[in-house]
């Protein structure tokens, strides 16, 4: 059997510290006791009453057949067994974390990528809410999208786009930066063919056609300002403290402006401060 290489080694041992993060933060709802939350009550109940076969929804599998393949597999597996929920739910996440890291570590430092980790870890996201096993097709599908451009980047640009298209089926917003993200690769990074790149956007075009046909959410019910998404992104949506949300405005606010006046007096490099703030703010809007 071959021995490992140094950067296979480096990535084993990544993976081991955010296995390692994302089963410590699950510790106080395991020891508190977790329960289940909303939409959990309704899929546990279709299990009870109509089968494993039937416990996914119908309309479930139309709009989001990834998500609809995620629940048919884990909640007859794990039912109602609170705990073990929030440590799948937990190694899941590991999982996506580490696809995550090699991703951003293509672009960036290795430390920089790790932070990039670590901070999404520790704050909230899709998989923030521990007891809501209904999210854990959004992870899932996260770690499809990053594994997708991963892939793509290495120069498979269609098993990228297979992959990307995958995540889209579990969270269709995944799509439009996934598409993007394998554009990008092709352009900037010189990866594949024409032919490649063609078949790769026509993948993802598809999927999102497809998915389309039996939206979740209709454009009518999206409405409103973009407001409560930088309030979730930046303030209010970390903490529910109203100082600290003040304090977290103002850190990116400062941080924004002193990126842009780095770009503007030109640092522009791939992987630095501000083209990771720009790169931030573009999955942001994407997504």
């Amino acid at each position: 059997m071959p021995s490992l290489t140094h950067d296979q080694r480096r990535t084993l041992a990544w993976a081991g510290v955010f296995t390692a993060g994302c089963l410590l933060i699950t510790l106080p709802y395991l020891i508190a006791g977790p329960g289940f939350f909303l939409d959990d009550w309704r899929n546990l109940a279709r299990l009870d009453t109509v089968g494993w076969m039937r416990s996914g929804e119908a309309s479930r599998f139309a709009s989001r057949p990834g998500a609809w393949g995620v629940e048919m597999a884990l909640y007859p597996t794990l039912r109602d067994h609170a705990r073990a929920w929030v440590v799948v739910m937990a190694l899941i996440n590991a999982a996506t974390c580490t696809a995550l890291f090699l991703l951003a570590r293509r672009f960036t430092s290795e430390a920089l990528a790790a932070a990039v980790v670590v901070v999404w870890i520790v704050l909230p996201n899709h998989s923030s809410l521990r007891l809501f096993a209904n999210t854990t097709p959004m992870v899932v599908g996260l770690g499809l999208l990053a594994a997708g451009l991963l892939v793509a980047d290495r120069g498979r640009l269609i098993w990228g786009a297979v992959a990307v298209s995958l995540g889209g089926m579990c969270l269709e917003a995944f799509l439009v930066p996934g598409l993007v993200g394998v554009v990008l690769v092709h352009l900037v990074r010189k990866v594949g063919t024409r032919r490649e790149a063609r078949i790769a956007v026509a993948i993802i075009v598809a999927t999102g056609l497809l998915m389309s046909i039996h939206p979740t959410y209709r454009p009518t019910e999206l409405s409103g300002t973009p407001l409560p998404a930088l309030r979730g992104q930046f303030t209010s949506g970390l903490t529910p403290n109203a100082t600290l949300a003040t304090v977290l405005a103002i850190v990116a606010v400062v941080g924004t402006v002193a990126a842009a006046v780095a770009w503007w007096r030109g640092d522009r490099e791939v992987g630095e401060g501000p083209w990771l703030v720009a790169a931030g703010f573009a999955v942001v809007i994407l997504g």
